[in-house]
């Protein structure tokens, strides 16, 4: 019996899908779902932001921040 000199079709689909799959799944779970954080989780979020933006280097930002010592400074 001779042998075929063409090899089968091999289904390449599988391991692409399941990649997509995994992450839709993820992104469903990390943007979707409700997580409820902890306390020290939004601490720490309010720590980084206030240190980010007061030590940023943007012209704008330190204009409105000095604008805004100003009014806190300023009589009502």
């Amino acid at each position: 019996m001779p042998q075929p000199t063409t090899t089968g079709s091999v289904s390449n689909t599988f391991g692409p899908v399941c990649a997509m799959g995994a992450a839709s799944a993820g992104f469903f779970y990390m943007y979707a779902v409700n997580h409820s954080r902890s306390e020290w989780v939004d601490v720490l979020l309010d720590y980084c932001h206030h240190k980010r933006t007061q030590y940023s280097p943007m012209r704008t930002d330190a204009m409105v921040r000095n604008a805004l010592k100003v009014l806190k400074v300023v009589p009502k």
